[in-house]
């Protein structure tokens, strides 16, 4: 049990437990690695546990922002994952961290979003070995500005199931959103344009990128070449700002981070905390945050291919 859990559970027997709030954060990720010998750095562990401070107005609470650092390869090493001391006895030793052991004891998370991020951090050093059925996406060796990562990037997919039709957008047009199709029809993800940051969408099923399994509800940026290949799917004869169908063979990404949409509803104040907060105190501009789910994306995003 950490240090922070202790002391609730002390102020609990004590009586003076009533007036604090739930702990939000996922302590259990924190408890698990060092469970296994594997204690986190500052920095991720205040993440991790919603420390002061760690919120912030655009990049989200800290799970948020922890998912984006995991995707982005910031965890990927021993030095930039582990305390001082867990470093200086790995070197000590000149070898890597027991891979098995810390998956042994990652497995034991209770709550599904702390297995999606264990996942994704033991993946950076035992890569996902891709099945035929999995979605595999190509990544781009290309530098892409990073757009659609944050905080607001929700609202244009929750509008899209809970306000279906016409899209306000900066500037005073119009936005849509693009489905990516693989090579059945079946749609992928969802891309918006001319809805806040252009060139980013968000998986709608599971998919696997440079070794890691990405859950649906990963917020991705995205490139494509205006090929014959894409424009045969893309119908510009209609009007102006209708969806088009993007075959997903055409399409390379970067990862960019969880949504809340990753999460189950019941799920999604533990899981993403003030990010959560901040769309319950904007009902209007993140409608149904608080139930809408990536199958009811899924779903739409099937009725516009018909």
């Amino acid at each position: 049990m950490s240090e922070r859990h202790l002391i609730r559970e002390q102020k609990f027997i004590q009586g003076q437990e009533k007036e604090e709030p739930p702990i939000v954060g996922h302590a259990d990720v924190v408890d698990a690695f060092e469970s296994a010998g594997y204690g986190l750095n500052s920095y991720l562990k205040g993440l991790l546990l919603e420390d002061k401070g760690t919120y912030d107005s655009r990049k989200g609470s800290g799970f948020t922002q922890a998912t984006y650092h995991a995707l982005k390869g910031d965890f990927g090493s021993v030095g930039m994952l582990f305390n001082e001391v867990i470093c200086r006895k790995l070197r000590d030793k000149g070898k890597g961290i027991d891979v098995e052991k810390l998956a042994t004891a990652l497995q034991k998370l209770q709550h599904p979003d702390s297995r999606l991020f264990a996942r994704l951090i033991l993946q950076q050093f035992k890569p996902y070995q891709p099945k035929e059925s999995d979605t595999i996406l190509q990544s781009t060796s290309e530098r892409i500005i990073i757009v659609g990562a944050c905080m607001a990037a929700e609202m244009y997919y929750l509008e899209f199931v809970n306000n279906p039709g016409i899209y306000k957008c900066r500037g005073g047009d119009f936005g849509r959103m693009n489905v990516i199709t693989d090579e059945t029809g079946e749609p992928i993800m969802l891309e918006k344009e001319g809805l806040g940051d252009n060139f980013s969408c968000i998986t709608l099923k599971e998919t696997v990128l440079n070794g890691k399994q990405l859950p649906p509800g990963t917020l991705m940026a995205i490139v494509y070449p205006l090929t014959a290949a894409v424009a045969e799917r893309m119908d510009f004869s209609r009007e102006k700002f209708t969806s088009r169908e993007i075959p997903l063979s055409q399409c390379k990404f970067t990862a960019l981070r969880f949504s809340t949409l990753v999460a189950d509803p019941k799920d999604r104040a533990r899981a993403f905390g003030k990010h959560y907060d901040y769309q319950k105190d904007h009902p209007n501009v993140y409608p149904g945050f608080d139930q809408t789910t990536i199958q009811d994306l899924a779903q739409r995003a099937r009725s516009m291919l018909k």
